[in-house]
């Protein structure tokens, strides 16, 4: 089990860090491929969900961005950076989710009310 948990961490670190040097394409397919793996420890899928968040963001597929952030929040619900990656993600998607993205944000500010990113976004969005 250990040895498999080693190659879910070099896996990912290795998808984080191409996502880091801008080559979004190929951590989205190692990303895609550590997907396949049923039963992957809570922080992996945490971290997993996440770059794919991101990635498809960045690819302008914010509802599947979203799926992505509220998976990752469901294993890990008190993750600030995820729920403002989530925030930032309705924000994008316009008028009809901004209430979504004010709800995240507010979440945010009751755990960390000096968050200057959450409160530069809510201003955005009233």
């Amino acid at each position: 089990m250990a040895s498999l948990l080693s190659f879910f961490d070099e896996t990912l670190f290795r998808a984080e860090r191409l996502f880091q040097l801008g080559r979004v394409q190929d951590a989205g397919s190692v990303f895609e491929s550590l997907s396949r793996f049923s039963d992957l420890p809570v922080d992996v899928v945490v971290k997993l969900r996440c770059g794919l968040g991101k990635i498809s963001h960045l690819s302008g597929s914010y509802r599947k961005a979203v799926r992505h952030f509220t998976v990752a929040l469901a294993h890990s619900p008190n993750n600030l950076e995820i729920l403002f990656l989530r925030a930032k993600t309705f924000a994008v998607l316009g008028k009809k989710a901004f209430k979504r993205c004010q709800m995240d944000l507010q979440e945010i500010l009751r755990a960390n009310a000096s968050s200057a990113k959450a409160n530069s976004l809510l201003g955005l969005v009233l």
